[in-house]
């Protein structure tokens, strides 16, 4: 089952959908025929012109139909046929500064059986390796804030602690290599004397998590009431990423939270490196 098959697997290919964020890589492209709409923050133009920049190939961009500018998903897409039977969100929920209002606004727009696929960085095979994961309570404070850009002190910290191995940002189980810290300590101070008069939006990473630690996170969000959406299927790690999808007809986890505890402990506590676990 490849990439692609994964995600879809969890969803109704027949249905109306909706992919937030698809860049240059759509995985329910509409040149392949699904019934799909885009959201992004920026339109295909520019979209082509980060990938020139990048040094990334272009030819799979498509279209955007919605243009987000920091609006409930509600107020923009078009609920005129009724929610969407599925959102694909393929590395977007760790770069939102608010992850609830994310969670929440994709929920709003979803019909009853509508199911939300994301695919989310595994942070011991990516640059956020040396970070710790997010936590309930920082999850919380900024959505009782109405976070809309990322704080100081989590643009230091990305910055800070950016890691690679052999040069690159993402890796899996099978490289041999150890992550070394990029940046010096006078550069994220730099960074941060920079940051402290100006209120423009500056991405990063705003979230680190191991699969463990988003599943706890999803079923403590809809025990405390704060979301309606409950897991109804994960795939572990492959590569730099795992994949879960959201709905709200989800059984949960099917473990306690006791036990998804012990997961993150071990998750945690070991990496795969070129087939042997070390102590991290």
């Amino acid at each position: 089952m490849d990439r692609s098959e994964k995600l879809l697997s969890c969803v109704d290919e027949e249905g109306r959908g909706l992919e937030i964020g698809p860049n240059h890589r759509p995985l329910a492209p509409k040149s392949r025929g699904y019934n799909v709409e885009t959201l992004d923050w920026l339109d295909k133009e520019s979209v082509i012109r980060e990938c020139l920049r990048s040094g990334l190939d272009p030819s799979s961009v498509e279209d955007i139909d919605y243009l987000w500018a920091g609006e409930r998903y509600a107020d923009l897409v078009d609920l005129s046929r009724g929610g969407f039977d599925w959102i694909i969100a393929s590395h977007v929920v760790e770069h939102v500064p608010d992850l609830v209002a994310f969670l929440r606004d994709c929920e709003e727009i979803l019909n009853d059986q509508g199911v939300l696929v994301l695919v989310v960085p595994d942070k011991r095979y990516c640059f956020d390796r040396y970070r710790p994961i997010s936590g309930l309570g920082e999850v919380l404070d900024r959505f009782v804030e109405g976070r809309t850009r990322h704080s100081i002190g989590t643009l230091v910290e990305w910055h800070l602690y950016y890691s690679e191995v052999e040069g690159q940002g993402a890796w899996d189980s099978a490289n041999t290599g150890e992550p070394t810290l990029c940046n010096e300590p006078r550069s994220a101070c730099e960074m941060f004397r920079s940051r402290l008069d100006k209120d423009g939006y500056v991405d990063c990473h705003g979230w680190c998590f191991v699969p463990s630690s988003f599943r706890l996170l999803v079923k403590d969000l809809w025990d405390l009431d704060v979301i309606g959406l409950k897991e109804l299927r994960w795939f572990p790690t492959e590569g730099c990423e795992f994949t879960i999808a959201l709905a709200r007809h989800g059984d949960g986890p099917g473990v306690s939270r006791n036990q998804l505890l012990a997961k993150v402990d071990r998750e945690l506590a070991s990496v795969w490196v070129g087939g042997v676990r070390r102590n991290v």
